[in-house]
């Protein structure tokens, strides 16, 4: 995939709560830092992964981000292990890549 954006990425802002229940909605603002002017439209890959760290295909979205910026909502299952999850989000067409913590509980 090519493209060309008129400025360049320099990272993505990943505001997510330190601790979610178990059986409730993770909500995630991700937003595109740019150089320069307003971000365009974007395409996040997300992972949710749990404390073993191991990826699963159910726990991947690729989200669509209109003018850079997108509200990610991903119901926690209710027998999650607890412990320190890890969400990591990749933006598809710059490879630039954000990693930010949250903790699991009942």
């Amino acid at each position: 995939m090519f493209g060309q954006y008129p400025y360049q990425v320099t990272g993505i802002k990943i505001d997510v709560p330190a601790k979610v229940r178990g059986g409730k909605d993770l909500v995630a603002d991700i937003k595109i830092k740019n150089s320069a002017g307003k971000a365009g439209f974007h395409v996040f890959h997300i992972e949710v992964l749990p404390p073993e760290g191991e990826a699963r295909w159910f726990m991947k979205r690729n989200v669509a981000a209109p003018e850079g910026s997108v509200k990610f909502t991903f119901r926690m299952a209710e027998n999650d292990p607890i412990g320190k999850w890890t969400l990591r989000i990749t933006d598809i067409m710059t490879g630039t890549t954000e990693i930010k913590s949250f903790l699991l509980y009942y």
